[in-house]
């Protein structure tokens, strides 16, 4: 395990109840945002593990906790770790629809054990983020393409090399091709933390740029799950000065026979407020 090759440097581990970190992280998401938590029209939970949404009372206790009191819940869970980018795409559909105006869209993961923390592909580190989806004006971010495709042998362990580049390329020109855009046009691209080597390998099937590829630091805390991407996209928001408007992100998230890609636009500077809610302490929490 060395943190130089491998390009980590530290995980998180959470010791308490998934409610606390989580109501942590939609407290901040409503902050940055000032949305109140009354207008949340629905919540939507994205994990790679089922296990603490067993109990029928944990989705109630959370939002009757955080004030939610007409969310309509719903849970993500057979996606693994591109189940968060599923939901934000989701929670997208149920906007442009008209039925609801604000939704929450939150995720939780937990490593079960220190026996799966260390894995072939990256060392997991627990965390819970949350974002709001919304119909009002003004907004940071603006989705421009999602595309999200599987592979039922890749989800069985059966896949190869050939079959995890066919995937890769079928979801990248999808997506794409809803934005309107080429690869070369896309700034950044926020994807799985990984370790260096295989994130690398990733990037080298889709042709990136050494300028295209994320920030090196967000690797450092290691494979968030699910919410990769979303901490990532936050963590350059929040400490890269020279991220203005009409930046184009790509946004992916691999799983065993899963791969996930969003295409997002920044329409509006990340405020003060928003970059302060995005910082590295404020994003990742030393539970």
């Amino acid at each position: 395990m060395n943190p130089g090759l491998l390009g980590y440097e530290y995980f998180y581990e959470s010791t308490i109840a998934p409610k606390e970190p989580l109501s942590r992280a939609i407290a901040g998401s409503l902050a940055a945002t000032g949305i109140d938590a009354r207008d949340i029209d629905m919540l939507i939970v994205a994990s790679a593990d089922v296990d603490f949404l067993a109990d029928r009372q944990f989705l109630p206790e959370l939002l009757q906790r955080n004030g939610l009191s007409k969310a309509l819940p719903l849970a993500i869970t057979s996606q693994e770790c591109t189940g968060l980018l599923s939901a934000i795409n989701l929670a997208s559909a149920y906007v442009k629809s008209g039925s609801f105006a604000h939704i929450l869209v939150v995720s939780y993961d937990r490593a079960k054990d220190d026996a799966h923390r260390i894995q072939t592909f990256g060392v997991l580190s627990d965390a819970a983020s949350a974002c709001v989806v919304t119909s009002g004006s003004d907004p940071e971010l603006r989705i421009r393409g999602f595309s999200h495709k599987s592979d039922l042998r890749g989800m069985q362990g059966g896949d190869d090399f050939a079959s995890r580049k066919a995937l890769t390329n079928a979801v990248t020109d999808d997506v794409l091709a809803q934005g309107g855009v080429a690869l070369a046009g896309v700034s950044k691209v926020f994807a799985t933390n990984f370790f260096k080597p295989v994130a690398r390998y990733n990037a080298s099937n889709l042709g990136l740029g050494e300028h295209q590829l994320g920030p090196d630091r967000a690797p450092g805390f290691a494979h968030c799950q699910c919410a990769d991407p979303l901490l990532n996209l936050s963590l350059f928001q929040g400490t890269d000065e020279t991220a203005g408007d009409g930046g184009l992100y790509l946004l992916q998230a691999y799983a065993p026979g899963f791969l996930a890609s969003m295409l997002v636009e920044r329409v509006r500077a990340t405020t003060g407020r928003h970059a302060a809610a995005a910082s590295p302490e404020a994003v990742v929490q030393s539970w």
